[in-house]
């Protein structure tokens, strides 16, 4: 049972589940970024090695997306009594 609220931060970002997603994704992608524990700058930072708009405009769906899914997954967890399966979320 938890104590606190589970944040934003810790629930994209922080926890183990999420951290494993956005190594794996950025595996997938051919990247190596610094991971910053902050959305703000998580979201900057993996934007950074683009350069041309189109390109941006890409990154950030795909940001997005991996941002859904973790959400998609942890709602499965908590709600329908999913399992944690990050290789199916990729």
């Amino acid at each position: 049972m938890r104590n606190k609220e589970e944040s934003s931060q810790h629930l994209f970002i922080e926890c183990v589940f999420a951290q494993h997603v956005w190594s794996l994704c950025q595996k997938w992608l051919g990247i190596m970024l610094v991971q910053n524990n902050e959305i703000k700058f998580h979201f900057e930072s993996f934007l950074c090695n683009q350069v041309s708009g189109k390109q941006i405009l890409v990154w950030k769906g795909i940001w997005a997306a991996v941002i859904r899914g973790i959400w998609d997954q942890k709602n499965s967890i908590l709600f329908k009594q999913g399992v944690v399966d990050v290789e199916e979320m990729i």
